[in-house]
C-alpha cells in the first residue's frame, strides 16, 4: 500500500480519545485513524451501489406512486429529522 503524508487539524480530545482506543486495539493513533477512514469509504462505496441497484430496479409505475404520495410539499424543510 503506497502511503502518502498528509496533514490534519484534530481536536485535541478527539486524538486523546483515538490514542486510548488505539491502544485498545494494539496499534498506533495513526494506523486507527487510516483503519477508520478506509472503513468510512468502503461503506459509502457499498451504499453507492446498494442505491444505483436500487435506482436500477426502480420501474416506472413505482416512481409515479411515490411523486403522486399524499405528502405535500408546503415548502418547509422536513421538520420531523430534526
Amino acid at each position: 500500500m503506497g502511503l502518502q503524508m498528509i496533514s490534519i487539524r484534530l481536536p485535541k480530545v478527539l486524538i486523546e480519545d483515538l490514542k486510548r482506543f488505539a491502544e485498545r486495539e494494539g496499534l498506533g493513533y495513526q494506523p486507527l485513524i487510516r483503519r477508520v477512514l478506509m472503513r468510512w469509504v468502503g461503506h459509502e462505496y457499498k451504499l453507492e451501489a446498494q442505491e444505483r441497484f436500487a435506482s436500477s430496479m426502480a420501474t416506472p409505475s413505482a416512481v409515479e406512486d411515490v411523486s403522486h404520495s399524499s405528502c405535500e410539499d408546503d415548502g418547509e424543510p422536513m421538520a420531523a429529522y430534526g
